[in-house]
C-alpha cells in the first residue's frame, strides 16, 4: 500500500463557523474546496493522515515530526476554545518516516516532550493543522495523525524528505493520506498578515500553475528574489 492521494490545503482560521461567523462567508470559495477534499479523503478512508506544517516547531536544520502518543490541540488563540482536538500518533510510522530519512542523509527529529521543554517548543497542534482537519472531525472521518513540521532545508532536500515518507508508508503498508497545508504569499493586500507586496500575486500565480502541472523542478527552481 502506497500514499492514496496527495493533497494541498490553506489554514484560514476564519473558515471555521465557531471561529470566524459571518466572515466565513467572505471566503466561500475556499469552504467549498475543503468540503470537497474532506469528501475525498471520507472516501478514501486512511488508516493515517500525515500532515505538513508551517507553524509548528521549525527547526534550521531539520525536519521535526511530533512523537507524542496523543496529539491534542484547539482554537482558543481564535476565540474558540471549546473547538478542540484530539488524535492518536502513529509512532511506527513516525519512526520509520525518521530513519529512512536520516538514512538518506536528511536531518529528521522526533519532537517529544524532553525536546519540545529543551527549545521552550510545543507539542500541541497548531492551526495549520487543525483548520483542515476540523472539516474531518465534523464529517466524523477517523485516522492516526502524524504532524511534520517544516524545516529551513534546501527545498532539493524536502523534496527528498517526501519521497522518504512515501518510501515508509510503502514499508508499513499504510493506507495514507499526505496533506501539506500551508497557504500563498500573505502579501496581496494592505491588511495582509505581512503587508502588501506588488509581487505577491506574481507569486501567488506563478506557484499555482506550477501546481497545477506537477513541475517539481519548476518549483523547486522559482526566482530566490521573488520567493524571499
Amino acid at each position: 500500500m502506497s500514499i492514496l492521494r496527495g493533497m494541498i490545503s490553506p489554514h484560514p482560521p476564519i473558515i471555521v463557523p465557531e471561529v470566524g461567523g459571518e466572515e466565513a462567508k467572505k471566503i466561500s470559495h475556499t469552504d467549498e474546496s475543503l468540503q470537497a477534499l474532506t469528501a475525498v479523503v471520507k472516501d478514501l478512508a486512511p488508516e493515517v493522515v500525515i500532515v505538513s506544517t508551517p507553524h509548528g516547531t521549525v527547526f534550521r536544520d531539520a525536519v521535526a515530526i511530533t512523537a507524542v502518543p496523543r496529539l491534542n490541540g484547539n482554537l482558543a488563540q481564535f476565540g474558540a476554545g471549546h473547538v478542540d482536538f484530539d488524535f492518536a500518533n502513529d509512532p511506527e510510522l513516525a519512526d520509520e518516516i525518521i530513519r529512512t530519512a536520516v538514512k538518506n542523509g536528511i536531518s529528521a527529529v522526533a519532537l517529544d516532550h524532553d525536546l519540545a521543554e529543551h527549545y521552550g517548543a510545543s507539542v500541541r497542534l497548531d492551526h495549520g493543522i487543525t483548520v483542515p482537519l476540523y472539516f474531518l472531525k465534523q464529517a466524523g472521518v477517523s485516522f492516526s495523525l502524524v504532524p511534520v513540521s517544516i524545516g529551513f532545508l534546501p527545498l532539493e532536500e524536502l523534496y527528498q524528505f517526501g519521497i522518504c515518507i512515501r518510501d515508509a508508508v510503502d514499508k508499513l503498508g499504510r493506507r495514507a493520506v499526505f496533506l501539506a497545508s500551508g497557504d500563498l504569499s500573505h502579501r496581496l493586500t494592505p491588511d495582509a498578515p505581512a503587508g502588501f507586496n506588488p509581487r505577491g500575486k506574481e507569486f501567488d500565480t506563478a506557484l499555482v500553475e506550477l501546481l497545477k502541472k506537477g513541475d517539481v523542478e519548476g518549483i523547486i527552481r522559482m526566482d530566490d528574489d521573488l520567493v524571499e
